[in-house]
């Protein structure tokens, strides 16, 4: 029996520093401190550079590592290529007790996320979804439905797959499962409105960050029973019992690294509801690991 049963982008996070001498490098620095769209050929060549570290990367597969090493019982499906980066996500879910449910494309290459690390700390982010943006309904064990607790979906699947998500939700309804879903980025939710109108209702807790709430905008007579807003060092707002209250952030908390805080968040919100922890705790929960990822100056180390 499953905890949490996760689904979404099986993004490898590969961690490169800069090197000004580099053409293809340079190519980026127009884009420092935000992300760049790079040709398949220019992205496959910062890929191929030395890494600081690599590891599971993508907002549900975040939240699982985190939740995994809380003591919970987890499980991811996602589908990575046959390389490197796909061996790298698997057994960096393994090693902090989340079980990989993975499809495998033999032919093609896992989704990987590339974060250039500059000199003075900044970040450029570079991605390609691939293999993990093929995700299919024959990719997925519905029984597995029976077997969990809790089913969290990423919005990013909203992008890819729109019957995927009609489909987990409806038969997460089926078997009582609690449905969480998480906004994952501004671009999905604005993309996604009338789907994300037509699975709101149905979702039983809804993760998100100021800004994709913001893009949100829907009546809040569609939110389900409880949302959580992340709002960075102004700490989070929760909507419960048909009101949003606000609670402040962990007190001096040294930030180091911001990469991943927010995901690390909803690991221990979500560690605190399957406690059965009330709202208070839940966040104090979420604060606390949130502030081990901040003040952290890796997040993982492989």
């Amino acid at each position: 029996m499953y905890d949490v049963l996760g689904i979404g982008m099986a993004m490898t996070d590969k961690k490169i520093r800069f090197v000004p001498e580099s053409p293809v490098m340079r190519k980026v620095l127009p884009y420092k401190g935000r992300y760049a769209r790079l040709s398949y050929e220019d992205f496959y060549a910062l890929s191929d550079f030395s890494e600081l570290s690599i590891g599971a990367g993508g907002s549900v597969a975040n939240s699982l590592r985190d939740l995994g090493r809380l003591g919970a019982r987890c499980a991811f499906i996602g589908k990575t290529g046959c390389d490197r980066e796909g061996e790298y996500f698997r057994y960096s879910l393994q090693d902090c007790g989340v079980e990989p449910v993975l499809s495998v494309v033999p032919s093609g290459r896992s989704g990987s996320c590339v974060v250039l690390i500059h000199d003075d700390g900044e970040k450029t982010i570079c991605a390609k979804a691939l293999a993990a943006k093929t995700l299919e309904e024959k990719d997925v064990d519905f029984n597995l439905l029976r077997q969990c607790r809790v089913i969290f979906i990423e919005g990013y699947l909203f992008d890819q797959n729109p019957q995927l998500i009609r489909k987990l939700v409806a038969e997460a309804c089926r078997r009582s499962c609690r449905i969480y879903l998480t906004l994952a980025d501004v671009s999905c939710v604005r993309e996604n409105r009338a789907l994300w109108s037509e699975m709101l209702p149905k979702c039983d807790v809804l993760f998100g960050n100021e800004a994709e709430f913001a893009e949100l905008a829907c009546d809040e007579s569609l939110l389900p029973s409880l949302c959580v807003m992340t709002k960075g060092a102004s700490g989070c707002a929760v909507w419960h019992d048909k009101k949003w209250r606000e609670f402040a952030a962990k007190p001096d908390v040294k930030i180091v690294n911001a990469n991943g805080a927010g995901d690390a968040f909803a690991a221990g919100f979500i560690r605190g509801l399957l406690g059965d922890s009330e709202i208070e705790e839940c966040v104090s929960s979420g604060n606390e690991v949130a502030a081990a990822i901040l003040s952290s100056a890796e997040s993982y180390l492989l």
